[in-house]
């Protein structure tokens, strides 16, 4: 075998590797809840909440707005209720801030949002 060349076979295994992980990743992309995963959650108000992690993005605009730090802002933990008869979801979410001794504090707020169009209703500190 000459020096510097690939071993015969390891070329045809690379392709064959990137052309599974091509198909599989088409794949995923195809694949769509039906229309009861759908519809469920939806009833939970998990269609408003961030993909990631798991936060209502207007509510955590609103408390980084009233930071002193917002960069240090991180998100702990969302919980959320099944869909009220008027339309919205009482909403309870952890974080945690820098404050203003410089420790850092672990803070919750509530609020309710609408399941319609996912906008923040009302929120207020949790004490």
């Amino acid at each position: 075998m000459a020096e510097g060349a690939a071993k015969p076979g390891c070329r045809s295994y690379v392709v064959g590797g990137t052309a599974i992980l091509f198909v599989l990743t088409i794949l995923s992309f195809c694949v769509q809840p039906s229309a009861e995963e759908q519809r469920e959650r939806k009833q939970a108000g998990f269609h408003c909440l961030d993909y990631y992690y798991g936060a209502l993005p207007a509510l955590e605009d609103a408390v980084k707005e009233t930071l002193r730090e917002p960069d240090r802002f991180e998100h702990v933990s969302t919980r959320v209720t099944p869909v009220a008869a008027d339309g919205t979801h009482s909403i309870v979410m952890s974080y945690r801030a820098r404050n203003g001794f410089g420790g850092v504090n672990v803070e919750e707020v509530i609020g309710r949002y609408s399941n319609s169009d996912c906008a923040l209703l009302s929120w207020a500190p949790r004490h």
